[in-house]
């Protein structure tokens, strides 16, 4: 046995031990016993090494795929028209792979029913209703941090106004960043990026941002005795095309959009009615997806009861008239 830490005196322990033999230095009579007894075979003689295989080379210009035309054995290159299927290796390896790919999303829609995909949608609709409380809060996180060191550590004369001015700093944020996120879309569409989203709320901080930055302008004219600066609508940029208007709505509702707004002045007026009007929005394009699911769903019934394949659902909803 040959002890780690030291070097062997024959030299084996500049060999790698599966070169070494371990039955070398016994008594020769033993060494016979072993081969013949034991099952183990000892090769003295090192083995063969396994061939090296040469390093892969990084993919260069030269092994991209070519701009020319495929030959016989190679998938075509998809057309310019074609939708670029995803791909993980750029030098084009399991490209006929992916051009078969079918995202989880739509291999799971094409086998939800219509009741299911309504049942998803409108769970979209809540969860971005939720989230905007979410994504108010994060764009007015130092508001809410002045609020908790007011609490926390402020003077006492704070400490007994329950830290009015801080509150009402946060409070406000907060309001008016959920009305500029609702104003801007954020519940019209149900699949978006979260690039987008993202995009959406920083836009909506920024227009909090700039309508404080406006008021602050105003009270310093006041102060100072000068003329008022005039802004234009801070919400402008944001209108398009076959957007909702006051007058399209019916009259009760119309009606409780006035009452909603009635103490509120200027910009804080405008970013409400807008707010609300995008919120209707929304739940009319909710609504006539529902039709259509609905519709949808009576057509796929009433083939299948032509067909004598009706299911327990289907006659549930003949049971009930729906």
């Amino acid at each position: 046995m040959v002890w780690p830490f030291t070097s062997s005196s024959n030299g084996a322990g500049d060999k790698p031990l599966e070169q070494q033999d371990p039955l070398k230095n016994l008594d020769p009579s033993l060494r016979e016993f072993l081969e013949k007894e034991s099952p183990v075979r000892y090769q003295t003689s090192p083995s063969p090494s396994a061939p090296s295989l040469p390093p892969i080379a990084p993919p260069t210009a030269s092994s991209a795929p070519s701009t020319t035309a495929p030959s016989k054995g190679q998938p075509a290159a998809p057309s310019p028209s074609q939708p670029t299927p995803p791909m993980v290796y750029k030098d084009g390896r399991y490209a006929h792979i992916w051009k078969t790919y079918t995202p989880q999303r739509d291999v799971e829609a094409a086998f939800q029913s219509p009741e299911e995909k309504l049942q998803n949608i409108i769970q979209a609709y809540k969860q971005r209703r939720s989230s905007i409380g979410a994504a108010a809060m994060e764009n007015c996180a130092f508001q809410q941090w002045e609020q908790n060191e007011c609490l926390r550590a402020g003077s006492f004369s704070q400490k007994l106004n329950m830290c009015r001015e801080e509150s009402r700093s946060f409070e406000r944020c907060y309001t008016m960043n959920a009305k500029f996120l609702k104003a801007l879309g954020y519940l019209s569409t149900y699949e978006r990026s979260e690039a987008e989203e993202e995009r959406v709320q920083m836009h909506a901080d920024r227009l909090f941002r700039t309508m404080v930055e406006r008021e602050e302008q105003v009270e310093a004219a006041r102060r100072e005795g000068r003329e008022e600066p005039v802004f234009g609508d801070i919400m402008g940029e944001v209108k398009g095309e076959g957007d909702l208007k006051v007058g399209d709505l019916k009259p009760g509702v119309r009606k409780e959009l006035e009452e909603s707004v009635k103490k509120l002045e200027g910009v804080e007026r405008d970013v409400a009615v807008k707010a609300r009007l995008k919120e209707i929005e929304a739940e009319l394009d909710l609504v006539n997806v529902s039709k259509d699911m609905t519709v949808g769903g009576e057509k796929e019934r009433a083939e299948r009861r032509a067909k004598g394949q009706s299911t327990p659902k289907d006659r549930f909803f003949a049971l009930f008239g729906k």
